[in-house]
């Protein structure tokens, strides 16, 4: 029987056409036209989130964030899916604004501002200007580094970790610590690690860990010396800017002059290995029907709960796609064999993304609360309170999977899982849910952005969990189980049954595609 999609197969075979031959004109996308559309939603459950989740299997949608709680949640819309998206908006009485009108006005609109001239930015940094008043290219972040540890030879070394990405790169981080050259006192230090640019497209990740870098090295922040002295004389603290250097380099490698250069995509999030066919559509010989896609997302890729597929399509060219199988990503493997080990030293992990101002916690692929939740809870509002004191912006701190559906597969809940890392977190950065700019967000607040999340790192720091408060904690619980005894003359069983059951209702409920 003749069908439809027999006459396509055998239309496309006729005329020679292989997926690769078809991407020429779609591999680099633009954004003339694209808009963003903020959408209210009322809970995780919502209708309108399962519509819209369907359109971005489908991909008519992308959604770049969703804040429960705020009951915001952020799409990007090409021109030719415009009309389908707003008619299932609207079939569903949905409320929503256009947040942008045009997403490349708005690119080019910044670096007119900037006064660059599109293809032709000069970033060498040779000038009177700070390094943290710009974005920088991944190659200039790492001669940065290297140039920082070489003034600093007492404290800081840069390493390579071992292994490559898919287009053959070196993931590079940076060892900060006190007396580094004593390599026997350097190696009896736990290890703080810090790592941003897991998502391509979220430049502030890396900028905000070369800012720290700065403050760590005593070049920025000077008056946070003694602090940060005391510090390195008991951790490593270890930061890799860039752990998807191919991504990065490809979302126009921090250069906003380049947004209609046709060898990058400012908006790209994930890694560029390819990943498969469009729907997984192929040809009768092997070829793609309709496309060839390329990524995979690097933050859905780690073997944690992966085989649950909880928070991602199966539709390769979908930005939440998690790959063929956990660790299939060479960037993801690099990292994931490095944090294996150091993970008998691993004091603290911390992810950097963007955006809306979210502190990120476990679990993202379970709505239970984790064992060490109530740690988790006085951190977090330790930090957020830090970051608030700085120049007044407010972060929330949530549990990722009831701020709105369980996710699998992300580097905090594999740190925390699997490393048995107490101290596993992620951090959405600026902008907030009520910024116009989401990936986009202006480098004058780079060194803001960098100067509150010093703070709130030094809070995380602060609060790190020591394997005696185990101890503490069991003899709290003892002494607690005592008095339940006497109060009600019983043996203290459930005592605490309603007393801590909504532990985290202090804690908003937010989330961010992170």
């Amino acid at each position: 029987m003749i069908t439809p999609k027999l006459i396509r197969i055998l239309l496309l075979t006729l005329l020679g056409y292989h997926c690769d031959k078809l991407l020429v004109s779609s591999h680099f996308t633009q954004y003339s036209g694209f808009k963003v559309i903020r959408v209210t939603v009322s809970s995780s459950t919502d209708v309108i989130v399962d519509k819209v989740k369907y359109l971005e299997s489908k991909g008519a949608a992308d959604i770049l964030a969703m804040s429960s709680t705020k009951g915001v949640m952020d799409l990007m819309v090409a021109p030719e899916h415009m009309s389908r998206v707003l008619k299932t908006l609207d079939a569903s009485n949905a409320q929503y604004t256009i947040q942008s009108e045009d997403l490349e006005g708005m690119m080019i609109q910044q670096a007119e501002e900037e006064n660059l001239k599109l293809g032709k930015f000069d970033r060498t940094g040779d000038s009177d200007e700070s390094f943290h008043d710009d974005y920088h290219s991944y190659e200039e972040m790492i001669n940065r580094l290297e140039a920082l540890a070489a003034t600093h030879s007492d404290k800081a070394k840069v390493f390579t970790l071992e292994g490559k990405t898919y287009q053959n790169r070196e993931i590079k981080a940076i060892r900060m610590t006190n007396n580094i050259n004593d390599e026997e006192a350097t190696n009896s230090k736990r290890i703080i690690w810090l790592d941003g640019g897991i998502h391509s497209r979220e430049w502030i990740a890396p900028a905000t860990m070369m800012y720290f870098v700065d403050v760590i090295l005593g070049d920025e922040e000077k008056d946070r010396s003694e602090t940060i002295g005391a510090i390195l004389d008991k951790y490593q603290i270890v930061i890799a800017p860039v752990i998807n250097p191919d991504g990065y380099i490809f979302s126009c490698d921090g250069d906003v002059g380049r947004v209609q250069d046709d060898d990058c995509n400012r908006m790209w999030r994930k890694t560029r290995q390819p990943a498969g066919c469009l729907h997984n559509e192929k040809m009768w010989y092997g070829g793609c029907l309709f496309k060839l896609c390329y990524g995979v997302d690097p933050n859905r890729n780690w073997d944690v709960s992966w085989d649950t597929k909880q928070g991602v399509s199966d539709n390769p060219c979908s930005d939440a796609y998690p790959g063929e199988k956990a660790w299939d990503q060479p960037c993801v493997e690099v990292v994931k064999n490095h944090l294996e080990q150091i993970k008998e030293k691993l004091a603290m992990y911390v992810t950097y993304h963007s955006y809306g101002t979210l502190l990120l916690m476990p679990w993202a692929y379970s709505k239970d609360p984790p064992p060490h939740h109530d740690h988790h809870v006085t951190v977090g509002k330790n930090v957020v309170a830090a970051i608030k004191e700085v120049h007044g912006v407010e972060y929330t701190p949530v549990q990722i999977s009831t701020g709105l559906y369980p996710c699998s597969g992300s580097s905090l809940d594999w740190v925390y899982d699997k490393l048995k890392v107490v101290d596993s977190y992620g951090f959405e950065l600026r902008p907030n849910f009520e910024s116009k700019y989401h990936f986009l967000l202006p480098k004058e607040q780079i060194k803001e952005t960098g100067e509150e999340n010093t703070a709130g790192l030094l809070a995380f720091i602060h609060n790190i969990y020591e394997p005696d408060d185990d101890n503490e904690e069991d003899k709290e619980d003892e002494g607690n189980d005592t008095e339940d005894d006497k109060d009600n003359g019983g043996d203290g069983e459930n005592s605490d049954e309603n007393s801590d059951g909504n532990a985290d209702e202090d804690v908003e409920q937010n989330i961010n595609e992170d």
